[in-house]
């Protein structure tokens, strides 16, 4: 086996090209991590996972040919050849794959330890952004609009008016149209009200707050049915606000209070901006 260090985080995969061999072709094992440790650690038992994206595989590599394989975070690779033979493996190229764009934003204090930081906060979320704004690069592959306010503050400050903010919202009401919730849960469906309003007081971008209007519109209606006139609320059974609150109950209510306030302040913005003040009053 060998272990290569790519020298820094990057996206994507890895190009074998093989010449020469004592077989037809031959089972490699690859492991891709972070570090060299996640690139010797085992699955079952071990600290490493393939949650999402798959970073330990077992591939059959061709003599005289080229495969390329793997779709996720690292900066090491380890190759194990699981067959008894030989073969003279020519190359091996990392298959980077980001976005070529301007920092537009930037950051510098006088703590080194601060600046680097925040190059990679910007870095990290630089990743995420793809055909869409993925949660995780290591991982999720899936939109989370839950958990996308703080890469679209990035987004917007960093990299500016970005179109995978676009085509990720796009396609976030396609797969969830209403009365769903954003990825099956109420405060989901919260957050993208407030993503919405801060994009379009970042960029004021009223073409495309008109292309979600009956979206906006018809959430707003649809939590304002689940509000009682007393002020109760049953927006869900289920509530999930985020992973370390989860065990305290109160909190979690008092961050659904809260967050639904938010919401709601950001909605009657929108609905303004796209002409329905009665609603905006409501």
């Amino acid at each position: 086996s060998l272990i290569l260090d790519f020298g820094r985080e990057l996206h994507g995969g890895l190009k074998l090209v093989v010449g020469s061999g004592s077989a037809a072709n031959f089972r490699m094992r690859i492991r891709l991590g972070e570090s060299v440790a996640e690139t010797c650690s085992e699955i079952e038992g071990g600290t490493a996972t393939n949650d999402h994206a798959t970073r330990d595989m077992v591939v059959t590599v061709p003599r005289y040919g080229q495969i390329e394989i793997g779709n996720s975070g690292f900066r090491f690779a380890r190759i194990d050849l699981l067959d008894e033979a030989s073969l003279y493996l020519k190359e091996i190229t990392a298959v980077f794959r980001y976005r070529n764009m301007p920092y537009l934003g930037s950051f510098r204090c006088s703590d080194d330890l601060l600046n680097d930081i925040w190059v990679t906060g910007a870095y990290t979320v630089q990743l995420n952004m793809q055909e869409y704004i993925w949660d995780g690069i290591k991982r999720d592959r899936l939109i989370w609009l839950g958990d996308m306010h703080p890469e679209t503050n990035t987004i917007s400050t960093v990299f500016g008016d970005e179109e995978s903010f676009y085509a990720s919202l796009d396609l976030a009401v396609e797969q969830y149209p209403l009365p769903n919730w954003f990825n099956g849960m109420s405060a989901y469906s919260m957050w993208y009200l407030i993503i919405q309003y801060d994009w379009y007081r970042h960029f004021g971008n009223l073409i495309f707050l008109k292309k979600h209007a009956d979206y906006i519109l018809g959430l707003i209606d649809l939590i304002d049915s689940r509000v009682e006139e007393d002020g109760s609320e049953h927006l869900a059974d289920g509530r999930f606000l985020d992973w370390p609150s989860s065990p305290n109950k109160e909190g979690v209510e008092a961050g659904y209070r809260a967050l639904l306030c938010w919401a709601l302040q950001d909605g009657a913005q929108l609905c303004s901006l796209l002409g329905d003040e009665n609603k905006a009053q409501k």
